[in-house]
């Protein structure tokens, strides 16, 4: 069976007689929620959906002990539609473009701009692959080198990339390990010289200069500042953030791949000089909790440009403005948001309360922020839904205490999309690049939903 057969379309499936009901009484309930809603079943469960254009995306296979299929897919143009040419649309199924096989599951797939090139990781170990797409004349993704961390973890790796590094990406597992690797000799630029084996739950690019992470055992947040490392001779600061402390130091360094110096200095200068720098931030607490002592973790976060900036202007303009109006979204085990600011990220400046029933899991928990309205998010994990919010009334009445916020849209299909498993839960969601309220969503089931909510 090739790979475009084991796509399946799962529109009006219907599996097990107990299930009929339900299922009918979901579907009408939702003529008047979707102005659009495919409903897909892959052969493997994906824990990936990577846009890598307005109009295609990657999922890969998260499975153990199996060969698990990397493919790219062009959404149906029906999804796709403006109001201009929606009646000329009529295609609306996924079509497949390239395909490939890795021998571990993957967890994490960033595409490299500009490339056909994608990265990908997973257990069980904190190595990353890098693969080229297929050209005009095949139709195979194939794994072009390993990369192999010499500090790495038995933890997968986080990945990111930027869209102006299109030779360089960012991989790490732990505070320990991360670094910024070189795709064309997969050998690392720059590696964090933390002492610090904790696990983080992200990585995310402020701008091409500058990182940021989150720890996966704690509410910290760190950041890497690149700007003054031009070369794999130079090195930047990695410094730790804690609420409860108030002085600025540079808790440590990042060593270039063939030498390193300690950059405090450097920083010390440029404070005097009254020149900000975004890496420096409090020092962490003296007393480090053991994970399992400690009560409330970061699950996942995300960060935001308030403001958009231009992307013709000058890049260095574009990155200052940018910067100066980051935001960082965080989500908590105890199912709190937590926002803060780039230039003040001691203190959050909301806290906001999900009520969402049931346990928390902590593998599989996502939070995203819409492209085009950074007051919208959602967040998948907790169970079979995904949930969207408005935080922008909560801005507008911003506390010390957490306030409690309510969902603007419930997506219940991977509940009632034609599985007869009531386990099933949300692994993967993220928002279009650019078409308002439009969504892809994967269930442990293997199902894939593509869905356009209204409010």
């Amino acid at each position: 069976m090739s790979l475009i057969d084991k796509l399946k379309m799962a529109e009006h499936l219907k599996v097990g007689v107990d299930s009929d009901e339900e299922f009918d009484d979901w579907m009408i309930q939702s003529i008047n929620s979707y102005k659009n809603l495919h409903m897909f079943e892959l052969q493997q469960a994906t824990r990936v959906i990577e846009w890598i254009s307005d109009k295609a995306i990657y999922v890969a296979g998260c499975e153990d002990g199996v060969r698990n299929e990397i493919l790219e897919l062009t959404a149906p143009e029906k999804l796709l539609a403006t109001s201009e040419n929606e009646g000329l649309s009529k295609e609306r199924d996924f079509k497949l473009r390239s395909g490939g096989f890795s021998d571990r599951p993957v967890y994490s797939l960033k595409y490299l701009p500009q490339t056909r090139l994608i990265i990908t990781s997973g257990p069980p170990d904190s190595s990353a692959q890098i693969w080229t797409l297929s050209r005009d004349d095949s139709d195979v993704i194939k794994v072009m080198k390993t990369v192999c961390p010499d500090n790495g973890s038995p933890h997968f790796c986080y990945l990111d990339t930027h869209r102006d590094l299109t030779d360089t990406f960012l991989m790490g597992s732990t505070f320990h390990d991360i670094q910024v690797v070189d795709v064309s000799t997969g050998k690392p630029k720059f590696c964090s010289n933390n002492d610090s084996r904790e696990r983080i739950c992200g990585l995310k690019f402020v701008d091409s200069n500058v990182c940021i992470t989150c720890s996966g055992e704690s509410e910290e947040i760190c950041t890497i500042d690149f700007r003054m490392c031009p070369s794999s001779q130079s090195q930047s600061s990695f410094s730790q953030a804690d609420q409860s402390h108030g002085r600025k130091e540079c808790q440590s360094e990042v060593k270039g791949a063939d030498q390193s110096q300690n950059s405090c200095e450097h920083d010390r200068k440029s404070q005097s000089s009254g020149q900000k720098l975004l890496h420096d931030l409090t020092e962490p607490p003296h007393q480090i909790l053991p994970s399992d002592e400690r009560k409330v973790k970061c699950l996942s976060f995300d960060i935001c440009n308030k403001m958009n900036s231009n992307r013709e202007e000058d890049t260095a303009k574009r990155m200052k403005l940018e910067s100066d109006n980051m935001q960082i979204y965080r989500l908590t085990s105890n199912k709190e948001i937590l926002i803060n600011d780039l230039r003040n990220i001691n203190e959050p400046v909301t806290k906001m309360k999900l009520e969402i029933p049931g346990p928390t899991d902590e593998t599989n928990t996502h939070l995203k922020i819409c492209p085009s309205h950074p007051n919208i998010i959602s967040v998948s994990g907790f169970d079979n839904k995904v949930y969207i919010y408005d935080i922008k009334k909560i801005h507008q009445e911003a506390s010390d205490q957490a306030k409690s916020l309510q969902p603007l849209f419930i997506h219940e299909g991977h509940m009632s999309g034609g599985s007869t498993n009531q386990n099933t839960v949300v692994l993967e969601h993220t928002w279009h690049p650019w078409k308002e309220h439009l969504l892809m969503s994967s269930g442990s089931d293997g199902s894939l939903h593509a869905w356009e909510f209204v409010v």
